[in-house]
C-alpha cells in the first residue's frame, strides 16, 4: 500500500509539473512558507525516502496526542 500511495503521489506531481500555473503557485506558496524554491522539484525524492516505520511514528504521534473535542 505504501508503495502504491508513493507511485500515486509522484505521478500526480509530475502531471502537475507540467502545467505552468501549477509550477508558479507552487513556487509561490514555497516562498511564502519559507522553503527552498526548488522544493516542487524534490517532492519526488522525498516521497521515495518515506518509510513504513516513518508512517508509523507520524500516526502514533497523531493518535496519542492530547484529545481534543471542539
Amino acid at each position: 500500500e505504501l508503495d502504491r500511495a508513493k507511485r500515486y503521489l509522484i505521478g500526480k506531481n509530475d502531471i502537475d509539473l507540467q502545467r505552468t500555473s501549477s509550477v508558479a503557485s507552487a513556487v509561490l506558496y514555497d516562498y511564502i512558507y519559507g522553503l527552498d524554491k526548488d522544493e516542487i522539484f524534490q517532492v519526488t525524492e522525498k516521497y521515495k525516502k518515506v518509510s513504513a516505520k516513518d508512517v508509523k511514528a507520524v500516526v502514533e504521534k497523531i493518535l496519542r496526542g492530547p484529545k481534543i473535542i471542539s
